[in-house]
């Protein structure tokens, strides 16, 4: 197990039903991804008819949900539960992956700026990489079709790799342990446990990079992703191949993926938020057999919004950019500012 008090945990700890005005806030933003996605799935597959159907009926159910919890007083959710219910509506309509077209489009996109991300961060010296793998993490986390913020430059074309990483906001960042996580990464990482996010430049061009870092210092690196689509997360089942090809153009990546020194463990989950009381077997049978001394909680859903309270048993980093105007002002923040937040796990005598 992870968690330091498992009975104190509560991911998606925003009570909407307790509070109107960020109720209102996210009903409407949940109301108008909804549109959003219709629109996106007849986009994505023109002359297919039958794949938009489904869609609309699956948005027609999940609008129709967000309408009853608005209208019951003694409704209780979160945005964990509304994204639950969302997969649920469009698993029922038999939509699997709304957004896999896109997703393996931004993973070939990726691949192809791999090689030239590895040998510049490989050029470094030791601080100066993990700075820009830290800023790489940033970067790459901009591919997210579930905040409408990021949506909307992804539309525009806005959210090159490479000039989103010269944009990023300077040092101090809205929460800036990077020291710490330099001090740590120096002191030797032997097994890291990585909970992706999203497909795309965020796992390829932001990840990949970083892992591939703590494998080149000696470390053992499990990747952690969804189970089932949501949204543009990248999954298990697509994770694999994806690795593959990645390790086709890096002898580092083919040599730890051949010798098991960089596994791959479905998290068992099947949204953007996580909820770590429910870890798959697998994933739970690797913490207890080979425990990690580092996990890292990547992007806005896994990091801040369903775990930024989150004690964990082991050294934890949370690392996301705030996408949501939301999230950030619970920070104290605006949007687009950078969260990177190390947490020592207890000391053997706690």
């Amino acid at each position: 197990m992870l968690l330091v008090d498992p009975g104190a945990y509560a991911p998606g700890t925003l009570d909407l039903a307790g509070d109107p005005e960020l109720r209102r806030y996210w009903l409407d933003l949940f109301r108008r991804h909804t549109g959003d996605l219709v629109a996106h799935v007849a986009s994505e597959h023109p002359g297919e008819p039958a794949i938009v159907e489904a869609t609309r009926r699956a948005a027609a159910a999940f609008l129709a949900h967000l309408d009853s919890v608005e209208h019951d007083p003694r409704a209780r959710f979160d945005t964990l539960t509304l994204c639950a219910e969302r997969e649920r509506c469009l698993r029922a309509a038999r939509v699997d992956d709304p957004f896999a077209r896109i997703k393996a489009r931004e993973n070939a996109a990726a691949l192809e700026l791999l090689p030239g991300v590895v040998a510049a961060i490989d050029s470094l010296d030791p601080r100066d990489r993990t700075g820009t793998l830290v800023r790489g993490i940033f970067a790459g986390n901009i591919f997210d079709l579930g905040s409408p913020a990021t949506a909307a430059l992804f539309a525009a074309g806005k959210t090159s790799f490479h000039d989103v990483r010269e944009r990023l906001a300077p040092r101090p960042w809205r929460v800036d342990d990077f020291d710490v996580l330099c001090e740590r990464i120096e002191r030797g990482v032997l097994r890291a446990l990585v909970f992706v996010d999203n497909a795309g430049s965020d796992v390829v061009l932001g990840i990949v990079p970083f892992v591939r870092e703590l494998l080149r210092a000696g470390g053992d690196v499990v990747l952690a992703a969804n189970a089932t689509p949501a949204l543009n997360d990248i999954t298990h089942g697509e994770l694999g191949p994806l690795l593959d090809r990645a390790a086709d153009q890096d002898e580092l990546l083919a040599k730890s993926l051949s010798t098991r020194r960089l596994r791959l463990v479905s998290s068992g989950g099947g949204l953007p938020l996580l909820d770590l009381r429910k870890l798959s077997v697998e994933l739970r049978r690797e913490i207890a057999e080979r425990p990690p001394d580092l996990v890292v909680l990547e992007g806005m859903g896994r990091a801040i919004e369903s775990n930024w309270d989150a004690r964990l048993r082991f050294d934890t980093l949370k690392i996301a950019m705030l996408k949501d105007a939301s999230v950030a002002r619970r920070l104290g923040g605006s949007l687009w500012d950078l969260v990177c937040r190390f947490e020592p796990g207890p000391s053997p005598r706690s």
